[in-house]
């Protein structure tokens, strides 16, 4: 019990997810544990004598099989399973001093120890409570790095939409994780276009032999599946305020744009390319 305690802080920051189940793992499992171990060690000491029987080894081996059979379905009960919860590193950090100061309490007996780990648990649900309040007023769009795919997310309050240049090949893992970090509700997914228009500004995504509808101003410019074009020659014609070149295109054409961008003074940001998860906002 005092190890699960200690580990779902960590549980939950790092992979956002806690079985609740876990204390009738620990009343199956915990009575036997120490005989398992004990007959685990002679089995050890018995194979490396060259004395152990095959009926010990058939017999401890179809313990371990009944244990994690019984492991992997108290696990597999998801409606136990605490998944998608908003953990940060604050969150981590006041957990565990909230657990430190109730474990020195059990030992000193002082109540105002008792009553700090009370009002840090308090804190934490406040914090947890304005981390709400603040992504629920949170606006921004954001250009997602993906290998040879571009995926463009727009977070208005509780609800995303993301557009794909692959709507085959949703990207859940990112989904996932940007749904758990920004606590959003409701995911939306559409194709992607030429433009998106956000909080009176647009987004203009070139892929081919340039054609720019001017019916509408071009703020920012994605560049995106090696697009056919004379940077140099565009830019006399529009002037965003900032250029991005996403993962799905090739390096070096990057760099002959970096190359134009700097001489011509305009701003171009690059993706990295390692990173599947990195996004940078363009408005905030």
């Amino acid at each position: 019990m005092a190890a699960q305690i200690g580990v779902w802080p960590l549980s939950l920051y790092y992979f956002h997810q806690f079985s609740g189940l876990f204390w009738v793992s620990n009343l199956l499992l915990l009575p036997l544990l120490g005989v398992i171990l004990s007959v685990g060690i002679v089995v050890v000491v018995l194979a490396g004598l060259q004395w152990l029987p095959m009926w010990l080894v058939s017999a401890y081996d179809g313990v371990l099989s009944l244990m994690n059979k019984a492991i992997g379905t108290i696990a597999s009960v998801d409606t136990m399973v605490i998944s998608g919860a908003y953990f940060d590193a604050i969150s981590l950090i006041l957990c565990y001093l909230a657990i430190v100061l109730a474990v020195i309490y059990l030992k000193v007996r002082y109540i105002s120890l008792i009553c700090c780990s009370l009002l840090i648990i308090l804190g934490v649900e406040g914090y947890f409570f304005y981390q709400k309040y603040i992504h629920a007023k949170q606006e921004q769009l954001l250009v997602f790095q993906q290998y040879k795919k571009t995926v463009i997310g727009v977070q208005e309050g509780e609800e995303a939409t993301f557009y794909l240049s692959d709507t085959t090949a949703i990207p859940h893992s990112l989904v996932r994780n940007f749904r758990i970090q920004h606590q959003i509700k409701h995911i939306h997914y559409k194709p992607l276009g030429n433009f998106i228009p956000f909080k009176g500004q647009y987004l203009t995504i070139l892929d081919g032999p340039y054609y720019l509808d001017h019916s509408y101003p071009t703020d920012y410019l994605l560049l995106r599946n090696n697009p056919k074009i004379h940077l140099e020659k565009l830019l006399k014609q529009i002037r965003p305020k900032v250029i991005i070149a996403d993962g799905s295109n090739w390096p070096f054409l990057v760099a002959k744009w970096q190359k134009t961008c700097q001489q011509l003074n305009v701003s171009i940001w690059q993706l990295d390319h390692l990173s599947i998860s990195k996004f940078n906002s363009l408005t905030n």
